[in-house]
């Protein structure tokens, strides 16, 4: 598959969606964001993907984002 030309096609036409979309997309880069975490911190994490955080673990789920600078935040 040409994923460029995928996307280039999706650009055109909003009606097309890719092959990969951007969910798709977010699922992977969580995946391997918190498989880094889990070998930086030395232990298994357990996600929770619709609440999107890490299951009793304030310090992975602290991890997670960074501080945002004032007067900026989300």
């Amino acid at each position: 598959m040409n994923h460029h030309a995928d996307w280039l096609r999706a650009v055109k036409d909003p009606s097309y969606r890719p092959a990969v979309d951007i969910e798709i997309g977010y699922r992977t880069a969580a995946l391997c964001i918190l498989a880094n975490l889990s070998y930086v911190l030395g232990r298994k994490l357990v996600w929770d993907g619709v609440r999107e955080e890490v299951l009793g673990d304030d310090e992975a789920n602290r991890l997670l984002s960074t501080p945002q600078r004032y007067p900026y935040h989300l």
